[in-house]
């Protein structure tokens, strides 16, 4: 046995390996902000809008599809336990008599609870230029 292979084995003799704890200190603390983001944000409820008429539905769908606007929908949807609200949002593709467009997915005038314009971010204000 040679020098190198009898100091490696002293080595793990001695060695006491305190399992993961010695591999915590590796999160950045750039890995925990992201870690945090996420389950904030899988937790995250939107508060609930008033209700709009259908007038003003029309107006808000009209000016979100003429000048090409993202835009956030809710609908009302009410659960066996309570009510809750769902969110979609992206840009309006195309307008029907009785409803929209939202993407590839449609929505009746009936089912919307409310309409807000989307904040435009400086990757989409980019984009779109």
């Amino acid at each position: 046995m040679s020098d190198f292979d009898e100091t490696v084995q002293q080595f793990f003799k001695n060695y006491h390996d305190r399992g993961m704890m010695k591999w915590a200190g590796f999160y950045l603390s750039d890995h925990t902000q992201q870690l945090e983001k996420v389950s904030r944000d899988s937790h995250y409820l939107p508060p609930k809008q008033p209700q709009l008429s259908r007038d003003e539905l029309t107006v808000l769908i009209l000016k979100a599809f003429n000048h090409h606007l993202p835009i956030i929908i809710q609908l009302n949807t009410i659960t066996a336990d309570s009510e809750q609200i769902q969110e979609y949002q992206g840009y309006i593709t195309a307008l029907l008599e009785q409803g929209i467009y939202l993407g590839s997915q449609q929505f009746n005038l009936s089912e919307i609870h409310h309409i807000r314009f989307k904040p435009l971010t400086d990757s989409n204000s980019r984009s779109r230029s």
